[in-house]
């Protein structure tokens, strides 16, 4: 399956890490992250917590299936995310609202 990327977000990793990658996370956690990434929608708690970089909400957040992929979810997100769209709280909100911001500025 052939994962497409937000425009202008440059990959160098093979298609075959890609889907690997993709492979060892539950398909409703990827689904959440796809929608973020594509359509700029709000996650769960615990995806919103891993994006968020707080293992510790994270922790608390999810059940043990989701616990137990924690880190695929975390290799995922620094090979296949755009830098901008994790690692704080402020950049996965500005990630969330940059393009709402855009769309009603038209």
């Amino acid at each position: 399956m052939t994962h497409e990327f937000p425009d202008g977000y440059i990959h160098d990793l093979s298609q075959d890490a890609i889907d690997q990658a993709r492979a060892a996370i539950p398909a409703h956690l990827l689904g959440g992250l796809d929608r973020y990434i594509r359509d700029r929608l709000p996650t769960g708690q615990f995806l919103r917590a891993v994006l968020e970089n707080n293992l510790t909400e994270a922790y608390s957040r999810g059940n043990i299936d989701s616990v137990e992929v924690l880190p695929a979810l975390v290799q995922y997100l620094h090979w296949c995310l755009p830098t901008p769209s994790y690692g704080s709280p402020e950049k996965v909100l500005l990630w969330l609202t940059s393009c709402q911001d855009n769309e009603s500025e038209s």
